[in-house]
């Protein structure tokens, strides 16, 4: 069995059509569901959540997304009701006070930025030219590992994603893989194999082989996503996160209901 639950509606309407859209393309690729995991801060209702310099322009009403995927759910479209998290230190208390209030299947945490720094934004690359690259990687990783075992989240999303422009440190962070993986198993949450990142300058599927075979070390269960934000990219290059993952070890993937995973076998 296959899922893809790393999906974002945000470059189209909040609409029964459009949520089609991406459920067509998942059936086409032989995925048994989806799951829409939007950006918490494109809601108006959550900016308040946000430092400044991370807003965005608001997409609409959460009210209005949740709405949408419940009422799928209830007509039996295979689709489940998630959201991407960004991990924010010291607002643990009030994140979970949030994600408490709504019927999500699953939520998701993530790493987009060092301080105000969007380091896996276009408009942010050059910024990595004045960057000890070293010391990114280990601030990034120190903030995955703390969401990872903050409770907040089911899943962490593309765990290296820090690697996205192709910037690497000299030395070896097989230490920072061995801490990230510790992180995963002691908050019991799923790592995300992530093949975004053949869209990406990188051109690697999230994580790294050496990293998800740590993670395995630590038997940590495994999704697989596509990070799409259009509907012709639900479920893409799946063969070659399926093969990574059994190269790794992996013969199981996550799903999810009500915040609760249960593991079934890996299909082709």
């Amino acid at each position: 069995m296959l899922a893809d639950y790393h999906l974002h509606l945000e470059n189209g309407p909040l609409t029964r059509e459009y949520l089609e859209d991406f459920l067509r393309v998942g059936r086409e690729r032989g995925l048994a569901e989806i799951g829409i995991s939007e950006h918490i801060y494109n809601f108006t209702d959550t900016l308040s959540l946000w430092p400044a310099a991370w807003q965005v322009e608001p997409q609409g009403q959460l009210a209005a997304y949740i709405k949408l995927i419940t009422t799928a759910k209830e007509a039996g479209l295979p689709v489940k009701l998630g959201l991407e998290v960004d991990y924010l230190e010291g607002k643990e208390e009030e994140l979970a006070a949030f994600l408490d209030r709504y019927p999500w299947d699953y939520v998701i945490g993530s790493i987009h930025h060092l301080g105000d720094w969007g380091f896996d934004h276009p408009d942010y690359r050059s910024q990595w030219e004045s960057t000890d690259v070293g010391m990114a990687y280990r601030e990034y990783f120190r903030l995955f590992s703390k969401a990872a075992r903050s409770g907040l989240f089911e899943i962490m999303a593309h765990p290296d994603v820090i690697k996205v422009f192709g910037y690497r440190p000299a030395e070896a962070i097989d230490d920072l893989w061995e801490e990230a993986a510790a992180a995963m198993a002691a908050g019991r949450v799923a790592v995300e194999i992530s093949t975004a990142g053949l869209r990406k300058p990188v051109g690697e599927i999230y994580p790294h082989p050496g990293f998800l075979r740590r993670c395995k070390d630590y038997n940590i269960p495994i999704v697989i996503s596509s990070d799409a934000h259009y509907p012709e990219d639900v479920g893409k290059d799946f063969p070659r996160a399926v093969s990574l993952a059994r190269q790794a070890g992996y013969d199981k993937i996550c799903l999810f209901t009500a915040r609760k995973r249960s593991l079934v076998p890996l299909s082709d």
